[in-house]
């Protein structure tokens, strides 16, 4: 199952006609070139293609898989409580240094940097 924060990434090649690609909520009707490389949301848009009229049509797709975003929150916040035990709380969400690493002027080169 896709995850609602990913993208798909479609990749087609051949010798075809037909086969578009059709996203139902944007009531689009996307014609695929070889060679062509399409983005979207598709956890957030229903999608399929439409026939192949005539010859061969290959597709690469790759999506980000619910469980990976699921795998990144738990590793990113066990590696963060494991690297830096004297915080109360690691927020995943804010993907950046700590406070305390910061400098008046934000460039991360504080001296004050805690020992890991």
């Amino acid at each position: 199952m896709d995850t609602k924060d990913g993208v798909c990434v479609l990749y087609c090649w051949g010798d075809f006609e037909g086969g578009e690609l059709v996203l139902d909520e944007l009531r689009m009707v996307i014609p695929l070139l070889p060679g062509q490389v399409v983005f979207f949301r598709s956890a957030l848009l229903t999608h399929w293609n439409q026939e192949v009229i005539s010859g061969n049509r290959n597709s690469f797709v790759l999506f980000t898989g619910s469980r990976v975003m699921d795998w990144f929150k738990i590793s990113a916040s066990y590696i963060c409580n494991r690297t830096f035990p004297h915080l109360k709380e690691c927020n995943t969400t804010k993907r950046r240094a700590p406070n305390h690493w910061q400098t008046p002027h934000g460039n991360g080169s504080s001296s004050k940097r805690p020992k890991i």
